[in-house]
């Protein structure tokens, strides 16, 4: 596994940046690599890209980040599983695209609020998986699966989670005493994909859900 310390960011707003992730060993498991000052937080970065078409990528995020693109790839071999872990508010437009290995984002930080400004989308219908584990509050303040659905949003055991826009997922579980806040429409279109794995705490006015 890898560190990165310091800040990342464009020199100028026209600059072309992109921050590839991704393992040097082709078919296992990648390695880690740690980002752990913020990134494009005084000029944005273009994109960032977690994984490629031929290898999986694995970049956990413990500063904010700022990007016009964020792509997560996941790779071609069944273990190339391509995460991105974002400890810091991220602001971007989220690809995820799953190949054989799953393109996968994770809310996790611990010590703060979080908010996610961004459409999150996956690269074709019912592709990607969101994971929500932050318990002190993370903030989804756009649209999710609008133009292609996700996959799986999964909010983890006792974790709070306000989604200010709408939100298509093919399945949506609350894990343990995970609690969540809707402002606008949830829909699966498929039935029976709403999944409580524990008690489900108080989850806010939900203005159309089809299940």
């Amino acid at each position: 596994d890898y560190t990165v310390t310091g800040t990342i960011d464009n020199a100028v707003a026209a600059d072309d940046t992109t921050l590839l992730v991704t393992d040097v060993t082709n078919g296992g498991s990648p390695d880690t690599v740690t980002f752990a000052s913020n990134i494009g937080t005084s000029v944005p970065i273009d994109a960032i890209s977690v994984g490629n078409t031929g290898i999986g990528g694995d970049g956990i995020f413990n500063g904010n980040v700022s990007t016009t693109a964020l792509l997560i790839l996941g790779g071609d071999g069944a273990a190339e599983h391509s995460r991105g872990h974002f400890k810091g508010d991220l602001t971007a437009v989220v690809t995820l695209d799953k190949a054989t290995g799953d393109a996968t984002l994770n809310i996790s930080g611990t010590s703060a609020a979080q908010t996610i400004t961004g459409a999150i989308d996956g690269n074709n219908a019912v592709e990607g998986n969101i994971n929500a584990d932050n318990t002190v509050g993370q903030t989804f303040a756009s649209a999710i699966g609008a133009n292609q659905q996700v996959a799986i949003i999964t909010l983890g055991d006792a974790s709070l989670t306000t989604f200010s826009s709408t939100i298509d997922t093919d399945i949506l579980t609350f894990a343990g005493s995970a609690q969540a806040t809707f402002s606008e429409n949830v829909f699966s279109k498929k039935p029976g994909k709403l999944r409580a794995m524990g008690p489900m705490g108080p989850h806010g006015a939900l203005s159309l859900i089809h299940i």
